[in-house]
């Protein structure tokens, strides 16, 4: 380990720096899906809720049938 010049501290050899910045980045990361996969939930649950008021004229509209929306309603919020 080389020191510093302006602080007299041990200086960060570029693997060290880079090992540590890697941590963070995957902290972030993992939180980062975290907060996208509880969006994602959030949406198919309120989608599959506004689909299941739909009346059958809307269904034939967008070209469901009464049994394919009550098909993807009783599906869990976690499952696509």
């Amino acid at each position: 380990m080389t020191n510093c010049i302006e602080t007299k501290t041990p200086a960060l050899s570029p693997v060290e720096t880079r090992n540590e910045t890697a941590g963070r980045v995957t902290v972030w990361t993992l939180a980062a899906r975290v907060v996208i996969a509880l969006l994602a939930w959030q949406r198919r649950a309120m989608e599959r809720h506004h689909m299941r008021q739909m009346d059958d004229r809307m269904l034939r509209d967008i070209g469901l049938s009464r049994a394919d929306l009550e098909a993807e309603a009783a599906k869990p919020f976690w499952r696509p």
